[in-house]
């Protein structure tokens, strides 16, 4: 017997109220944690961090250049350590921040790399 779509019982019903519930759940902002850095803050900090350290041939930043950075950004390390302990459950929003940091340094201009014919 086919249901009037309209009926709470027919398929088109059941798979219409799903659709929207799950689209509601999708659009849940995610809370603001009280003393915690803000998504954009913690992008830039990281995206500095690892430009810095991609522009190095060693594979670590020395501490001094890593405080230098944070500093610009008038943060320390607990603030990105921080950041994660308050989102890291938040897989989503997660995500979008590593999405966001790579589209970021993929976005980079090259590093200039040294002339071999320079004195």
């Amino acid at each position: 017997m086919l249901r009037h779509p309209t009926d709470r019982r027919s398929p088109m019903w059941v798979l219409c109220s799903a659709l929207l519930t799950t689209l509601a759940a999708c659009g849940e902002p995610i809370p603001v944690v009280e003393g915690v850095i803000d998504r954009e803050t913690f992008i830039e900090v990281y995206v500095d961090l690892r430009a810095e350290t991609m522009d190095r041939t060693e594979p670590t930043l020395p501490d001094e250049e890593r405080d230098q950075v944070l500093a610009r950004h008038g943060v320390d390390a607990g603030s990105l350590v921080s950041f994660v302990e308050a989102y890291g459950r938040e897989l989503e929003f997660m995500n979008g921040v590593w999405s966001e940091v790579e589209r970021r340094l993929e976005a980079r201009p090259p590093a200039p790399t040294a002339d071999p014919g320079a004195p």
